[in-house]
């Protein structure tokens, strides 16, 4: 391992000083001063009301393809440039879903800076969720408050009230804390495994997607409760607890599935906005309906067992164990509002930490050099400590940088959420122009990813390229801009980050690593599978990939054995 590594090494340092070489520290400076001095133009792209511009046989925009999404956020980069605005339905503002679209990651920042300034709580993405906030307002949900006196409706974690901050507050403690968050990793880590010794189990042909979405829900479900629900593996189908689990998964995948098209499409939100409720929505409702009623039993049942001094140790130190504690200690939300949030979070932990692992397998798959580097270095690493199983440090980026890098990579080329969306809290300016209070600016992450005139060979999977030295190289260049900290993952910035970005952040590195430590991973030769522009996917909550039929897993030997 030793010998090969220097040997990469050594290859390494060939194929950067090509990938990402320049002329001279001055030419780094005077690019640097010139991207900044440039001042971007906005231009208008044509909307109307209730489609906004995905019209595109009237109003000149690519098409909408969700199917093919990647393309179309490249394609308008290419045509309406660095600044503009366009219409988007359920994102963006007003009628036409106004929404001022840039590349430029500082220009964000400044709205994310803003949000601390004056007397208005920030504002977050989950704000344009409605179907969400219509559920919640349906079901009488703990979430949801109606105040007679000041008829006024209060949504909770999805406005941004002072509500909004007591509850999110309450929520991100022990999630967002790096101590705390890495305390969780040891009941992650058994959940993985018993997730990862399952692989070779799904018959071929099956549905893998369905795989990877219950081994993100049992990871999250090892930190959310202490328990292994192993509902990955094929085996546990009989058990009633397996059942209820997987049902959970079920009513989520389609749950989101719903909330993304009904989110974004112009007639739901006209029929919305005139009090029609449609087939979609309503299905929507009723499968957010069995969720609640899912999680709350799970919930009640801990919340028994814990007061009968019947819980083990991992369930004893999981999140809702600390959060029940919390909740009587600091009394500062209600026992049925703490319910619905390790709901809200258990749900949505589902789809997010999934699609990015499968983004990562399917990179892995189809570049076999990449694999093997990560696999000598979790093995060497483990080897080296004389342990047999993962933990905190070991994922660490300090430990096992390529791991980090390889995640980042995939990141770059296939973000899950390609887009950043803010709605700015205070009036500010934006590229010489004045952008009122409530406008919603996106940032275009994948835009940047994939410009040749920012990254070196943008479609090819290079890991390397997030080492030290190459970011140093771009350092003072135009491309350092991808190392910008609003382009490093898909969780944002600010005080409306993900709560719950730490743990998915461990679960993904976690579930990566053992799928490699336990599997060699390829995609069959018969599959049609050859690149990555053969890979299916859809724009959902996230851009989700459909995973090849031909994905294969050959099981490998333990270096401990």
């Amino acid at each position: 391992v030793t010998v090969r590594s220097l040997a990469d090494a050594r290859k390494n340092e060939i194929v950067l000083r090509c990938l990402f070489s320049t002329s001279s520290q001055q030419n780094k400076k005077d690019a640097s001063t010139k991207v900044a001095e440039q001042k971007k133009k906005l231009l208008h792209v044509p909307k109307l009301p209730f489609v906004g511009s995905i019209l595109p046989f009237s109003l000149g925009s690519p098409k909408f393809n969700r199917s093919d999404i990647y393309t179309y956020f490249r394609q308008c980069h290419e045509k309406f440039g660095e600044f503009y605005s366009i219409g988007f339905p359920g994102v963006g503002r007003g009628v036409n879903g106004l929404v001022y679209a840039t590349s430029d990651p500082d220009a964000m920042m400044k709205v994310i800076r803003s949000e601390s300034k004056g007397k208005t709580y920030p504002r977050g993405g989950v704000q344009l969720l409605w179907p969400v906030k219509y559920m919640l307002e349906k079901t009488g949900d703990s979430l949801y408050n109606y105040d007679e006196k000041t008829n006024k409706k209060d949504y909770g974690l999805f406005d941004n009230s002072a509500r909004w901050k007591t509850l999110r507050s309450f929520l991100q403690t022990d999630m967002l804390n790096p101590k705390s968050a890495k305390g969780f990793v040891p009941a992650i880590v058994v959940a993985a495994e018993y997730a990862s010794n399952a692989a070779d189990l799904i018959p071929e042909g099956s549905n893998l997607d369905n795989y990877f979405n219950i081994c993100a829900f049992d990871m999250f479900n090892s930190f959310m409760f202490g328990e292994f629900s192993k509902c990955a593996d094929p085996r546990t189908s009989g058990k009633s607890a397996s059942q209820e689990n997987r049902l959970y998964c079920e009513h989520v995948t389609e749950a989101t599935s719903l909330m993304s098209r009904v989110t974004m499409s112009p007639y739901e939100i006209l029929m919305h906005k005139i009090g029609i409720e449609t087939r979609d929505l309503s299905t929507f409702v009723e499968h957010s309906s069995k969720i609640r009623n899912i999680a709350f039993e799970k919930i009640e049942r801990f919340m028994q067992n814990k007061t009968e001094g019947k819980l083990n140790g991992y369930e004893e130190a999981s999140y809702l164990s600390l959060a029940i504690d919390r909740q009587k200690t600091e009394q500062t939300i209600t026992v049925e509002e703490m319910k619905s949030l390790c709901n809200m979070a258990l749900s949505a932990a589902v789809d997010t930490t999934s699609t990015t692992v499968k983004w990562n397998i399917i990179h892995l798959a189809l570049n076999q050099e990449v694999q093997r580097k990560l696999y000598d270095e979790l093995h060497m690493n483990l080897k080296s400590s004389n342990k047999q199983r993962l933990d905190a440090d070991v994922i660490s980026k300090s430990v096992s940088p390529y791991l980090h890098h390889i995640i980042r990579e995939s990141h770059r080329l296939t973000p899950v959420l390609a887009l950043m969306v803010k709605t700015n809290s205070q009036g500010i300016d934006i590229h010489g122009e004045s952008m009122e209070k409530g406008s919603v600016l996106r940032l275009d992450r994948y835009a940047i990813g994939i410009n040749p005139k920012i990254v070196d060979k943008p479609y090819e999977f290079i890991p390397e390229r997030w080492i030290p030295d190459a970011v140093e190289e771009r350092s003072g260049t135009e491309k350092e801009v991808l190392d910008h900290i609003l382009l490093k993952e898909p969780f944002g910035q600010g005080q409306r980050r993900c709560p719950g970005s730490r743990v998915a952040t461990n679960e993904t590195l976690v579930m990566i690593a053992q799928l490699v430590l336990d599997w060699e991973i390829s995609i069959q030769p018969d599959s049609g599978v050859k690149s990555l522009k053969d890979i299916e996917y859809n724009l959902e909550l996230t851009i989700v990939p459909k995973m090849p039929a031909g994905l294969k897993f050959k099981r490998r030997k333990k270096f401990y054995e």
